[in-house]
Formats: C-alpha cells, sequence, structure tokens
C-alpha cells in the first residue's frame, strides 16, 4: 500500500480486545531481503510487540478481535507495513511481486481483505481527483480568476464518491473494525457532523474501543449543541487564578456571538476584520462578542489580542473543553446565541457574520 494510506490508516487504529481465541500471523518472507525484526501494532498499546525473524521465516498469535485493526512490519519504512484485522484463522506474511510486505488471510471472506480493497479503492478515488485537477490546470479550464469555484465543483464530486464508498463499507461491516475505519475515514473527510448517521448505526460493541468512543462523543455533542438547543456550560481558570464560565456571558439578556479561535490559525485571523465591524455596527445593549482561546497557550493569546487590537472579552486556555462540549472539530468556529441562551446559528464565518446579525440582532 501506498505511504499516503497506510499513515492515513494508522493514525485510526484502535484498540479492543476479547479473551480466548487466537489469530495466528505466519511469515514466509522469499524474494527480498529480509529484516531480522518485524514489529506488530494493536493501537493503544504503548509499545509495539517485536518478533525475530530468522531465515525469513516466524510465527505469532494475537488475540481474535474483529473489533480491532493493526499492522505489521517496519514503521520506518512504509513499503514494509501491511494493515490487517485480527480474525482469527492463519494470516500469511509475505512480499508482493515489488517487494512490499502483505499479509493475507485464509479465510474465504477476509476483513483483512475488505479493509485494503476499501484503501485501495479510497486511494483510487484521491488519485483521480488529483489527476483530473492537474490536467484542467494544463489545459486551462482552472485559471487564477476561477480556481476557488472550479475546484469547489470538484470537491463536491470528490466528496459524493467518498460518501459512496464509505456508506457501503461501513454498512456491510456495522459490527468490526473495517465498518468502524470506514466511518472514522468518512468524519475525518467531511466532518463528524455528515458522519453522524452512519456513526449511530454501528455496533454498540464498538464503543469499547477508546477512539470509537471518541467520536461517538463529538456525534453526541453535536446533538446535544445543535441549534435551538440552551448552551452547555464550562469554567475555566484564567491566567490570574479567577474563574471564569460562558455562563457570565451567555443567557443574560443579550445576543452572544462566540468565537473559538487561537493565535497559530490564519483562517482564525481572516475572521477578525468581520468580528471588528459587527463590533462597530450593533449596539452593546443587545450584542456582545466573546472570544475563546482553544488550543493556545494564554501568552501566546495575549500576544494575538495585542497585535491584532481586538476589544472585545476574552477566555484564555480554555484547550479542550469547549470543543469536546461542544464538537468542534475545526477552528474558527462561531455560535450565535439568543439573549435566553439558546443556540441560533453555529459554523458560519465570512461575509455571512453581518447577514446573521442584521436577522437576529434586534
Amino acid at each position: 500500500m501506498r505511504k499516503s494510506i497506510i499513515a492515513f490508516a494508522a493514525a485510526a487504529l484502535l484498540v479492543g480486545c476479547t479473551g480466548g481465541k487466537e489469530t495466528k500471523i505466519v511469515g514466509n518472507l522469499k524474494g527480498f531481503e529480509a529484516p531480522d525484526t518485524l514489529y506488530l501494532y494493536l493501537l493503544g498499546q504503548q509499545e509495539p510487540e517485536k518478533i525475530p525473524v530468522v531465515n525469513g521465516k516466524f510465527t505469532y498469535k494475537v488475540p481474535t478481535d474483529i473489533r480491532q485493526g493493526g499492522f505489521i512490519g517496519n514503521p520506518g519504512d512504509y513499503t514494509m507495513m501491511a494493515l490487517f484485522v485480527p480474525e482469527g484463522g492463519t494470516m500469511k506474511v509475505s512480499f508482493t511481486k515489488d517487494g512490499d510486505l502483505q499479509i493475507k488471510s485464509n479465510k474465504k471472506s477476509s476483513l483483512t481483505g475488505a479493509l485494503e480493497n476499501f484503501y485501495e479503492a479510497y486511494d483510487k478515488i484521491a488519485q483521480e481527483y488529483s489527476a483530473l485537477a492537474d490536467s484542467l490546470f494544463k489545459a486551462g479550464v482552472i485559471t487564477e480568476a476561477n480556481r476557488d469555484e472550479k475546484l469547489s465543483e470538484m470537491d463536491s464530486h470528490y466528496m459524493e464518491e467518498v460518501e459512496e464508498l464509505c456508506t457501503k463499507t461501513a454498512k456491510d461491516n456495522l459490527d468490526n473494525y473495517v465498518g468502524l475505519n470506514a466511518v472514522e475515514s468518512f468524519a475525518n473527510a467531511a466532518g463528524v457532523s455528515k458522519a453522524a448517521a452512519l456513526v449511530r448505526m454501528l455496533d454498540p460493541s464498538l464503543w469499547e474501543n477508546e477512539g470509537a468512543a471518541e467520536l461517538k462523543n463529538m456525534v453526541d455533542a453535536l446533538q446535544a449543541t445543535a441549534e435551538g438547543k440552551d448552551f452547555v456550560d464550562f469554567t475555566i481558570t484564567q491566567p490570574d487564578g479567577t474563574d471564569v464560565s460562558l455562563s457570565d456571558f451567555v443567557g443574560n439578556g443579550k445576543c452572544v456571538l462566540v468565537d473559538f479561535w487561537a493565535s497559530w490559525c490564519a483562517p482564525c485571523v481572516e475572521e477578525f476584520p468581520f468580528l471588528k465591524t459587527a463590533y462597530r455596527e450593533f449596539s452593546p445593549d443587545k450584542f456582545e462578542i466573546l472570544g475563546i482561546a482553544v488550543w493556545d497557550e494564554p501568552e501566546d493569546s495575549r500576544k494575538a489580542i495585542t497585535e491584532e487590537g481586538l476589544p472585545w472579552k476574552q477566555i484564555l486556555g480554555a484547550q479542550t473543553e469547549p470543543s469536546q462540549l461542544y464538537g468542534i472539530e475545526a477552528i474558527p468556529h462561531m455560535i450565535l446565541f439568543s439573549p435566553e441562551g439558546k443556540i441560533i446559528r453555529r459554523g458560519f464565518s465570512g461575509e455571512e457574520i453581518l447577514d446573521i446579525l442584521d436577522k437576529y440582532v434586534k
């Protein structure tokens, strides 16, 4: 498999274990120089397991668990890594004709094979998209003037193909790692909110995995803080030792626009001119802006506030708590709260800010 696919998959691997049955992994590496040691990861482990390779051969056993993914190989060489699902029976490790490492199950309907097919299909979609974009640039169909519009159209078609692939793979594998990985792949590509329906279709036993539980928690947070819901409060200790809560600002008779941002986030900085305009144009008796610095060091946030001349109030050092409570996947992220503390709108930016405020701030 290609480096991009292996790297993406490795980040998504999860831990989950059931006792009893074992999966036997047998290596017979011929045709190319075999390493002296291979590493086996069942993610969630702090350290990989080392497998000695003698004359190209080895045998190893791991607990069988179709909810889990793993890979075997050499983490320093992406051609020497193979993904698998410990699905029982015997799995054979060998070289491909190109010298890449591969692992195959002896099962007729192999989950490991399904996982490999999924990543090959996903990689094919990405390569076709990239090749088409390159050809359209060279042909002059995409220019600097229409670049954003044309790429947006292409992105839409690309995401439709990704969604179709991930949805089919997930529905065929609702109780195992292949399905879970397809859902995570779609969530990474399109956002957790768009993957929420697929997340809820998965077998509940998968939530025992830490990574899967995080995905479900994100979906639950998005549902709990959807438009029309009451605000969810949190309290953050400030650098001076005082505690500041969201309820100190929200639900107190004014519309409040909350901007979740960080000093290192260039798109966040691009929103500041729109926020400054809103700050000037809307009455402070009916409206205020609150900045909440997340995933950022307080001293870096302070420096950016000074350099950018941000006049509105701020909560510093919020880190991950607000993003977990509100299901925030990326910043900047805007939420407009009503005077009573209900969520009016969320996830808007740019010129939308002023349009939305014109509509809701009376």
